[in-house]
């Protein structure tokens, strides 16, 4: 009889603990995206700090330009198939 209930208790914690593993992970990956945002929006926001908005002339600048990485070649696309 002992050896059934430790057995039993056994299996019922180990599924308690898979749940709550698995609301957490639930919970994590649905906010990873606006998470990553916020993230690079902050570093965005440092990073305009170091920069002036102001060029040689003294007008304001009027364009934000926006660099991604690619995982292509970065020899300007010289190689790809039209």
């Amino acid at each position: 009889m002992f050896f059934i209930f430790t057995t039993f208790l056994n299996i019922v914690a180990f599924n308690l603990l898979i749940a709550v593993i698995s609301a957490t992970y639930d919970r994590v990956d649905t906010s990873k995206d606006s998470f990553l945002c916020k993230n690079k929006a902050e570093l965005l926001l440092e990073l305009s700090s170091f920069y002036t908005t102001v060029d040689k002339e003294g007008k304001d600048l009027q364009y934000l330009y926006l660099f991604t990485y690619g995982s292509g070649s970065t020899d300007g696309g010289a190689d790809r198939k039209e």
